[in-house]
């Protein structure tokens, strides 16, 4: 389960309004955001459910995000997988 940063993870950079370095602040949260599905990608080739969740969206949809988890923790279960 990854919970990344609105800012950091390139959610919203528009509602940041980066007026200063911004070249370095959109090539260090492009780099960010290759680097989070390369992970994604490995993790999923190796047998792992990922969930990426927005900051936004748990401070203001926790139990949405929470039911999400329960539900691929379950899913993993009936299907016989074990977690990993």
């Amino acid at each position: 389960v990854f919970c990344d940063g609105d800012f950091w993870h390139g959610n919203t950079l528009e509602k940041y309004n980066v007026k200063t370095n911004t070249k370095f602040w959109n090539d260090k949260i492009k780099r960010n955001i290759e680097r989070d599905l390369e992970n994604t990608i490995m993790l999923r080739d190796n047998g792992w459910s990922v969930l990426r969740f927005w900051e936004d969206d748990i401070k203001h949809h926790l139990e949405k995000c929470v039911n999400d988890v329960l539900r691929v923790i379950a899913n993993r279960k009936i299907c016989g997988h074990g977690y990993g």
